[in-house]
């Protein structure tokens, strides 16, 4: 059985500690920058989980909108936000303790870098989890570029 669930989630902090390491894995999703959000640092998340049954099997999407980074140059250009159409970050399996997560490597001349996504699932109906954005922006001349860690909480309904 398969229900697509649109989950929205606002910041609950930002740390600035390094995302663990994990193996790279390919880039599933086109990158673009748009304008600035209206004087604030909140961020959303938007995903779509598959169940089997009562049980969480995969996120199949995971997308965000306005992650401000910040650079050696000082703040990049506009904050990132996912493309609104295929391709996009995904899919990820859940594991048996309600986890998953995946680092998206991108080698391009709009945004050289990887995306880090990590979650887990506290129950059925609540998630919590983190994402880092780390790179350069070669066609603007930034380098150095991090969004931090941010936190993220959602709950599905």
């Amino acid at each position: 059985m398969r229900r697509s669930l649109p989950l929205l989630a606002a910041l609950a902090g930002l740390i600035l500690l390094p995302a663990a390491a994990a193996p790279a894995g390919a880039l599933a999703a086109d990158l673009t920058t748009g304008p600035a959000p209206a004087a604030k640092r909140a961020f959303s998340v938007a995903l779509d989980i598959r169940y089997d049954g009562n049980r969480p099997k995969a996120v199949t999407k995971f997308k965000f909108k306005n992650v401000v980074v910040t650079c050696e140059e000082g703040p990049a250009p506009n904050p990132f936000t996912t493309d609104s159409k295929r391709p996009h970050f995904g899919p990820m399996s859940v594991n048996d303790q309600g986890r998953f997560g995946r680092v998206f490597s991108n080698s391009g001349q709009n945004f050289n870098g990887k995306v880090v996504i990590r979650g887990e699932f506290l129950t059925r109906r609540k998630l919590e989890g983190t994402l880092k954005i780390a790179g350069d922006y070669p066609n603007d001349g930034y380098e150095g570029c991090t969004s931090g860690k941010l936190e993220w909480a959602a709950r599905v309904g």
